[in-house]
């Protein structure tokens, strides 16, 4: 096919080819029906029709397929699988919704290129090894994956388009896999099922809120703009190395309050940013780096070492009245900064290991609060270096071989 050419004339093929050549392009305004068809040649397909686009399943080898039409209602059962140098472009808001088993919904290989240009598309998951996913359009688009509770693996990259930004939803109980180098800056949000990391950027530069289900850093370290979300989501690492969370807030306040648990692997959480993030769910991990702004911890949870930058602040608080041990750790290291106990009732804040304190570091806790940090006898005594200050109401109890002492003056010289 070559020249622009538009027909209003159906067709009936199954397993067929379209081939339109270089500078040519052929719209298809007819109710055609289609399956498993192939799009050659370096021009222009064009699917005016809605049911175009329902119930077959494209393979673009070359050129570029633009699907103009939704399906009727909001779901269509379309794979479609990109070759290289090949573009799928959308103009509608479409919601696949695939009945077959074990397909994914788009994959895209080394070179091939989705563009969402402004509007919204779920698919069943992403496949494909390299290309790109991204937003040409002027508004900003969502991809949404998991629909039909299916998997997939995705080695490509999802980007921003040059003017509007690009976010990713992951819903249904299926596992999506991102081991792209990922440019989008718009966020991610996981409301079920599994998200696997297999890349320090494959959440972008954007927010991540975890609604539910569970987010598998898989042995990598990952960087997120800031961190959100509900009671049952899980953070974990079933990866054979350790992996780190890198979190950065600029400013306000974000609470996680879902559990971050190492599996196989370890998990750090590193917490940089003017801002605040609560963590009210329990934590069971190797490490927390409080590098700037307020950390606060409200539940029990076990960190094999913590350490406080200059500047930064951590905060025991344990919440809903609960008396539970609000840091349990081998290791607090604090370095001219306030860690502040406010704590409104009775609270034990244990250190497992040697405690110390750099700098002009201080322990605090609000007047008229009452807790305790207390190290056991087994550990060396806690070491000193710079003031030591407790709150009005605040018992410090420094447990040693000979017995214990407890503090409760407001300033403990070094």
């Amino acid at each position: 096919m070559s020249g622009a050419s538009t027909t209003a004339r159906p067709f009936h093929f199954s397993n067929g080819t379209v081939q339109v050549d270089a500078g040519a392009s052929l719209t298809l305004t007819a109710p055609n029906e289609f399956d498993n068809y192939t799009k050659t040649g370096p021009g222009l397909l064009v699917m005016a029709n809605k049911s175009n686009n329902a119930g077959c399943s494209p393979t673009i080898l070359g050129g570029e397929l633009d699907f103009r039409a939704a399906p009727t209602g909001i779901a269509y059962d379309r794979i479609v699988d990109i070759a290289a140098g090949a573009v799928a472009k959308y103009f509608n808001n479409i919601n696949q919704q695939w009945t077959g088993s074990g397909s994914v919904g788009l994959t895209i290989n080394s070179g091939g290129t989705a563009d969402l240009n402004g509007f919204n598309q779920s698919f069943t998951a992403l496949g494909g090894t390299n290309g790109v996913i991204t937003n040409t359009g002027t508004t900003n688009s969502v991809i949404t994956v998991g629909t039909n509770n299916l998997s997939g693996s995705y080695g490509g990259v999802l980007s921003d388009g040059p003017t509007n930004t690009l976010s990713l939803i992951k819903s249904g109980s299926g596992t999506q896999t991102l081991s792209g180098s990922n440019t989008y800056s718009g966020g991610t949000i996981l409301s079920a099922g599994g998200l696997r990391i297999g890349n320090a950027n494959a959440l972008g530069s954007g927010a991540l809120r975890i609604n539910g289900g569970t987010l598998d850093l898989f042995g990598s370290s990952v960087a997120v703009g800031a961190l959100s979300g509900s009671a049952g989501a899980l953070i974990t690492n079933s990866g054979s190395t350790a992996g780190t969370l890198a979190v950065t807030i600029s400013g306000g306040t974000s609470t996680y309050a879902g559990n971050i648990v190492g599996g196989t692997g370890d998990i750090t959480l590193t917490k940089s940013g003017s801002g605040t993030i609560i963590l009210s769910g329990s934590l069971i991990m190797a490490g927390l780096n409080a590098n700037g702004g307020v950390t606060q911890l409200q539940q029990s949870g076990s960190i094999a070492a913590v350490s406080v930058s200059a500047g930064a602040t951590l905060v025991l608080a344990a919440h809903n009245g609960s008396t539970e041990t609000v840091l349990d750790t081998a290791s607090l290291t604090m370095s001219g900064i306030t860690a502040s106990a406010a704590v409104a009732h009775p609270a034990t804040n244990a250190v497992a290991g040697g405690l110390q304190c750099n700098g002009d570091s201080t322990l605090s806790a609000a007047d008229g609060a009452l807790g305790a940090l207390s190290t056991p006898e087994s550990v060396p005594e806690p070491t000193f270096v710079g003031l030591f200050t407790t709150g009005i109401g605040l018992l410090l109890n420094l447990r040693r071989r000979s017995g214990v002492t407890q503090v409760s003056s407001p300033k403990l010289a070094r």
